[in-house]
């Protein structure tokens, strides 16, 4: 029996030993970065990009991928002749860090453009420009019963921050603002950030009344204006801030080529076109709503369980396989 037990204790050790080793081994390789620019993705034919899923930059629909960071970079590898491979991560230090260590050429999120990015990430050119605002619920009176957060006004003066609990998402570029905003202020504000929720979701949140307050870019949030009717998101935070792309430092000639094609393709009437169908055409808001749509749990196809499944079993991302 004391053979037994010291035979167990022993192999528990190995599988641990092994374990932090694989993780030490994952680390270095993500903390690496390697030197590799548009020569080498021409020579491969392909751009690998992270971008992130919500209802406006990438999501699924009837089982075909959509999304404005998507027509983007499809007209970008369409100018460069090369194929687009996407890797679906909101985390935007997970994102960082796969572009550092060559899984990824670039990030095409709304990366708000800040100095502390800036050191480990290029920006490119930016793509839009949006402020920050304040995403809270509006009074009613026939509040939900389900609500645990009443409200009796509005904030509108950023002095009225105070002492409020804001949640956020991890790692954002909303923590730092709202760092700023409390010494600008002179008084406190308490940042809750939460970990595998992106902003739509905290969204989500404030409008069923489960927390009182979020940030969210203002483009973002206007068009969750559109299906939930319950939110007001009037008040800005900041003044209107970059939003652009993020390459590695070490890849001047990939960031050469999409600043100028940046510059070029924001001026064109198909850029204003793909625009407004994400971030200013109602109509567009029942894709959204659709039961065919992912991003609000529809079917991606009739075999989402099964696939669902068989793809955590792979780590792959079950929407892309469905689509």
């Amino acid at each position: 029996m004391r053979r037994i037990v010291k035979s167990w204790i022993l192999l528990m050790l190995v599988l641990v030993a092994c374990t932090t080793e694989t993780k030490k081994t994952k680390q270095v390789e993500m903390d690496t970065e390697v030197d590799f620019d548009l020569e080498g993705i021409q020579e491969r034919g392909k751009l690998k990009v992270a971008t992130d899923y919500n209802s406006t930059n990438y999501f699924i629909y009837k089982g075909r991928p959509m999304g404005y960071q998507l027509e983007l970079l499809e007209e970008f590898c369409n100018n460069l002749g090369i194929k687009l491979e996407v890797k679906v991560s909101n985390d935007v230090h997970d994102n960082i860090a796969y572009l550092k260590s060559g899984k990824i050429d670039l990030i095409a999120q709304n990366l708000t453009v800040t100095r502390e990015r800036s050191k480990e990430i290029q920006f490119t050119e930016p793509h839009t420009y949006s402020r920050q605002v304040l995403v809270q619920r509006k009074h009613e009176k026939k509040d939900s019963a389900k609500a645990k957060i009443r409200f009796n006004h509005l904030i509108r003066n950023q002095l009225d921050l105070a002492g409020k609990t804001i949640y956020v998402q991890k790692g954002s570029s909303y923590v730092t603002r709202l760092r700023h905003l409390a010494d600008e202020i002179g008084d406190s504000i308490n940042i809750v950030e939460i970990p595998d929720y992106e902003a739509e979701q905290l969204i989500g949140l404030v409008a069923e009344g489960e927390i009182a307050y979020t940030i969210c870019d203002e483009n973002l949030a206007k068009v969750n204006l559109n299906y939930y009717k319950n939110i007001d998101v009037e008040t800005a935070i900041s003044f209107p801030q970059k939003i652009a792309w993020g390459v590695r430092k070490n890849s001047p000639d990939l960031l050469h080529v999409v600043n100028n094609w940046l510059v070029r393709f924001r001026k064109t009437t198909k850029y204003r076109l793909i625009y407004k169908k994400y971030f200013e055409n109602r109509r567009s808001t029942h894709i959204v709503d659709s039961g065919f749509n992912s991003i609000k749990g529809g079917l991606v196809s009739k075999f989402d369980d099964i696939i669902k499944r068989e793809s955590a079993t792979i780590d792959w991302d079950w929407r892309l396989i469905a689509a």
